[in-house]
């Protein structure tokens, strides 16, 4: 063969080699390689030295593949409970005056899941000092002589000032001091005499 074509066809055996030859160069290769020992033996020693890909162990993949699927759920985890507790404390901080104006609210919740049409006004707490009851925001004071077993009885309802709701039998005065809780409602403060 002539040694300008053997130049020629060495200069693409690399890329025959690799599969990456256009179609008609591979054709021009193997019709010449057909023909020409010499350039056989050069595609041979060429397909030698061409490393062959190497067996990968997909087992630090795997692990590095399980760190990421870890590290991105305690991101979500972390995430979730960061906006928890972020959510948390602006109701907090949004509520907790309302919520503990009185102190404690848990007495104040219970008996205002108590209310009813018959119970417009219950109970809290009572000491010797005063008697706390509850009602629906808006209810009428009068119903509280009927729900105030002491000091009330036989009181009428006079006058409202301010926050203070005056009850009368014509020889004493009872000033009875109410307060809007949550908004919903209302708390009246009854002294004991």
């Amino acid at each position: 063969m002539s040694e300008q074509i053997c130049g020629v066809v060495r200069d693409l055996l690399p890329l025959y080699a690799d599969g990456a030859a256009s179609a008609e160069s591979a054709a021009l290769v193997e019709a010449h390689l057909e023909g020409c020992p010499a350039c056989r033996a050069e595609l041979e020693k060429l397909r030698a030295s061409l490393p062959l890909p190497a067996e990968t162990d997909a087992e630090p993949l795997r692990g590095l593949k399980k760190s990421l699927r870890r590290r991105r759920r305690r991101a979500v985890i972390l995430t979730a409970a960061v906006t928890a507790l972020a959510l948390l404390a602006l109701f907090a901080a949004a509520y907790a005056p309302a919520i503990f104006q009185r102190g404690n609210p848990l007495p104040y919740l219970a008996a205002a899941a108590r209310l009813s049409a018959p119970n417009s006004f219950v109970l809290v707490e009572q000491n010797e000092r005063e008697a706390v009851y509850i009602s629906r925001f808006g209810a009428d004071p009068v119903y509280l002589t009927v729900a105030y077993e002491g000091d009330l009885r036989g009181m009428q309802f006079r006058e409202q000032m301010g926050a203070a709701y005056l009850f009368s039998d014509g020889e004493r005065t009872v000033a009875v001091e109410s307060e809007i809780y949550w908004g919903r409602w209302m708390v009246w403060e009854v002294p004991r005499q």
